[in-house]
This record gives structure tokens, sequence and C-alpha cells, in this order.
């Protein structure tokens, strides 16, 4: 009998993947991880969707999870995990991967040959396994999705100061992005921001790139409705604060000096009304033993910005590191439940699914006019967009939100809207639908020309 469901492979080849993933964990380890995962969880709810696979890559490094080296895990949602051996055996950041991309052609078509079915289609995300996905895709005559996630071309011009070899593998990664635009069957990004991105490629093609937010998962993020947060309380109580009860300024981020974690302290150090009323968790990646690690240097600016701060902060701040991926969705809810706020301090983000996430949870918050936020702030009108650069528009950003009235009908937005506009279910049904009627033979003549893309990829 022929299968009754689509059969599809998502290639995430660098960072850390797995069934608890640990958000955080450095810099290849955030959003991009979640956005997977919950994409391969909401395929597998659906009816159109039979086999989903994430193939990642086999790891050995004693200064990971042994988790990394299984070659085989089953996701919660029925999905799979795959760990196919290419590169060096220990953990390496992405920007080293490059140096063996093309290592991971053959263990991934025997993968696929043993499977005795041929993928619907491969969904590559960011430009390693973009650059990938279009030298299997054009030898199987599958079609291609891509999502970049961000793109090189926009982050390089954000740069201030670059090394020049970290600035040759930019430009590895921008011509990566060139192939996988010219060659996938859809690109998709989240935001219209990241559209606007796209179009300085020269091989954007609009007939072929499409915005396709990302869903929020609504059984991890949801309102307060009486739950046991205990545990969330202790581990406040434990990180230092002497209140629990006081509204929750909640940031969520990874250590990473984009996020501008003491930008926060200092503005809710600043204000009085905050100082004296609420709380600030900080709520971070995992923790690290790396001391030379870059998210260490961030932790440190972060601690030197709240013992700067200290006769204010006292006995009101506190960092949660390494959560796993339920008690995440509770402290969303504490916040939520003590009538706090979600800040994120970032100057841009492609799109910033923690704003989802907090949208979910009843949670207002106040973030960045630009990029993502500022789509997902209009979406939902479940908070307010400031010049995050501004420690004092933060600032008056934070107290206007905590405004009784203000506060309600944000957080009463973002529970309906994120529910409303941001779907699962109809990003996995684009999805299906949109590469469902590319026949072999136009995805051959898309996707492959041996000599072109061996070529090109070799140039990489």
């Amino acid at each position: 009998m022929p299968p009754s469901g689509k059969y599809v492979i998502h290639l995430q080849l660098h960072g850390l993947f797995r069934g608890n993933p640990e958000i955080g964990h450095d810099a290849d380890t955030g959003g991009q991880i979640t956005y997977v995962y919950d994409l391969v969880a909401a395929q597998m709810k659906s009816e159109e969707y039979e086999r989903v696979e994430v193939i990642t890559r086999l790891i050995d490094d004693p200064s990971v999870s042994s988790d990394y080296g299984t070659t085989a895990e089953p996701l919660p949602s029925g999905a799979m995990i795959y760990r196919l051996s290419f590169g060096p055996a220990g953990y390496i950041s992405k920007e080293a991967l490059w140096a063996f991309n093309d290592e991971i052609d053959e263990p991934l078509r025997l993968h696929i040959e043993k499977a005795g079915r041929k993928p619907d289609f491969i969904h590559a995300h960011y430009a390693d396994a973009g650059l990938a996905g279009v030298r299997i895709c054009g030898l199987l005559g599958i079609p291609l999705a891509f999502t970049p996630h961000s793109l090189g071309r926009y982050r390089l011009r954000s740069m201030d100061h670059i090394k020049d070899d970290l600035r040759e593998i930019f430009q590895t990664r921008i011509q990566a992005e060139e192939i996988a635009l010219a060659h996938a069957t859809l690109t998709t990004v989240n935001s219209w921001h990241e559209l606007q991105q796209l179009q300085e490629y020269e091989n954007f093609d609009i007939g072929h790139c499409q915005v396709l937010s990302a869903g929020v998962d609504c059984e991890a993020f949801r309102p307060y409705e009486g739950e046991d947060l205990s545990t969330v309380k202790q581990a406040l109580h434990q990180g230092g604060i002497e209140d629990v009860n006081r509204p929750t300024v909640l940031a969520a981020a990874r250590l990473h000096q984009s996020k501008r974690l003491p930008a926060i302290v200092n503005a809710f150090a600043s204000s009085k009304i905050l100082a004296e009323n609420c709380n600030l968790v900080f709520l971070l990646g995992a923790k690290q033993d790396n001391e030379k690690s870059p998210e260490q240097q961030v932790r440190k600016e972060l601690q030197e910005a709240i013992q700067s701060n200290f006769s204010a902060l006292h006995g009101k701040v506190a960092c949660l590191e390494a959560l796993p991926r339920k008690s995440v969705g509770e402290v969303f809810q504490w916040a939520a439940k003590s009538h706090g706020v979600f800040v994120h301090a970032a100057k841009s983000e492609p799109f910033g699914l923690c704003l989802l996430e907090a949208a979910a949870s009843g949670l207002p918050v106040v973030a960045s006019l630009s990029g993502g936020p500022g789509q997902i702030i209009q979406s939902c009108n479940h908070g307010i967009a400031v010049d995050t650069m501004s420690n004092e528009a933060l600032r008056h950003g934070m107290e206007a939100v905590l405004h009784e009235d203000c506060w309600r009908i944000f957080s009463q937005n973002g529970a309906v809207e994120s529910r409303k506009k941001f779907s699962w279910r109809a990003h996995v049904n684009f999805l299906a639908n949109a590469l469902a009627s590319e026949t072999e033979e136009t995805c051959s003549a898309k996707l492959f020309d041996s000599d072109i893309i061996l070529n090109q990829t070799a140039m990489c």
C-alpha cells in the first residue's frame, strides 16, 4: 500500500538538538532550535504528515551530554532525530562546521536509501543546511524548502568591527544563502522585515518566497489558570528574591551581547517605580564551565551591572539557568500571574519567538520597534514597542505597561491574538500544500545541474 501521509526530513546541522532542548547552551542553540522542535511537533499532529525526521550531527564530546552521541532518538511528538557522523567527533561552532559541509552528503544519502522511501521534501534550516539540502535534493529530484532564520548580509552589515577570518566565514555563508535561494522550491521567512532583507540577494525571487511566521506552543505557554507554580516560587527564593509576590519583570534570552541584558538591569534600577515595587528575573540558557566562552563574558557583564546597582536591586533580582522547557513555560505563567512584564532589549531580531511565547502566556511585553518584535507587537497588540537602545525608553515602556488598565488589555490581547494569528496548524498546512504540486521532473530541473552546483558548493 502507498504511504498515507507525507515524509519530511528537516536538516538542522549545527547546535545541540535533542528531545529536551538545551535552549541557550550557546549561540548556536537558541530560537532556531525551538522553531524546528515546535514545527516538527506540529507536523506530527497534522494528518498531512506520516513521518517526520530531524537530521543533525552525531557528537562524541565529554563537554556536552551523551544524548548527542546517540544515533537515533524518538521525540515526544512521535518524530525521530537521526544523528549522522560528519566532521570531527567533538562539538564545534557553526562557523567551524562550514569546512565539513559536504561530508554529510553520503551519510544522508545512505540514510534515505535505508528508509526505503524518498522524502516528499527536505526542509533545510540556516545556510549550512540550505547548501547541503541543494545537493541532496538535486540528486534525488525532490523539493527543497529553505528557512534561513537569519541572513548573513544583514548580520554582516550590522557589525561595527569584524576580524578578517570572521568576514571570510560570513562571505561563505552569504554565498551558501545565494545558492539555496537559487535552487530552493520554497524559501520561508518569519517576518516582513526578513523578506526585505532577502531582497538584497541576487537570487531573490518573490515567486518562490513566502512570509510564514512561526507558531506558538500553546501547551507549554498559556495563561495562568490556577496551576501549581510552587517550583517557580522556590526557584525565585533560591535565586535571591525576598518577596516573590511582587510583579515580575522577566527577561528571557541567550547570553549574547546582542540581547543587551545589562541595559535591562540599568533601566530597571533607574526607575523608582520598578525598583520599589517589582522583581527582576532573568531566564538564561544552560550553564557553561568554559570561562573563556563568549557566554561567560556576557554573564560577567550582567553580574557587574547587578553589583553596580546593588542598593536598588538587593533581594529583588534572580538569574535562573538551565531550566527544562516545562519550567520555562511556568516562569512565563508566574510573571503573568504577578501582573508583570516581559522585556526584550535587543536592537532587532529576525522574528523574536520569545515575544510570541509571552503573548500566549498573557504576559505584556516591551521590545524593539525594529524587525520581528515590532511585527509581533503590532499583530497581537500586547505591549509597547520602544527604542531599546535607550535605557530611558526601556524604563518608560516597562512603567507604562504595568499600569493596571494598560496591563489588563495587553494581557487579554496577547492570549487571544497569538492563538488566532500565529498558528502552527496553518503553518504546516501551507508548507504541505505549497510543495505538494512539485513533480520530480520540475524539481530536478530547478534543483540540479551537477556541474554548476558542484562548482558553486566547492567555492564555499
